[in-house]
């Protein structure tokens, strides 16, 4: 997708879980490079789950405003993941999903008289 810098990107998320309630799991949305994976910019949120004893699919949404140290002209991969601490328990990630438009000058209303020189 394309975007210009400062734009908020929307990263809608769905995952299932099955287990006790919990409260200190994160989902991270990172926009980053390269194999492995690179960080530059993020979002995150703490995400509280219910208990269930069957499967549930449950939907998060995060925001990321693209700032520096992304430039603009780049494309860039994204990579999500829920985890708590160190432990990583789903990755999502997507290369070369987020193109950063050049900051292009804009015009508008151009009038031109002619007359004899």
């Amino acid at each position: 997708m394309e975007f210009v810098m400062g734009e908020m990107v929307v990263f809608d998320s769905e995952f299932d879980y099955m287990g006790p309630a919990y409260n200190s799991a994160k989902i991270r949305c990172s926009i980053g490079e390269g194999i492995p994976f690179v960080e530059l910019i993020y979002g995150e949120k703490y995400i509280n789950l219910p208990e269930t004893a069957s499967w549930k699919t449950f939907a998060e949404q995060s925001l990321v405003t693209l700032a520096s140290p992304l430039v603009a002209g780049n494309v860039y991969d994204i990579e999500v993941r829920i985890y708590e601490g160190e432990v990583t328990y789903l990755t999502y990630n997507i290369i070369g999903v987020i193109d950063i438009l050049a900051d292009l000058p804009e015009f508008s209303s151009l009038v031109v008289t002619i007359g004899k020189a």
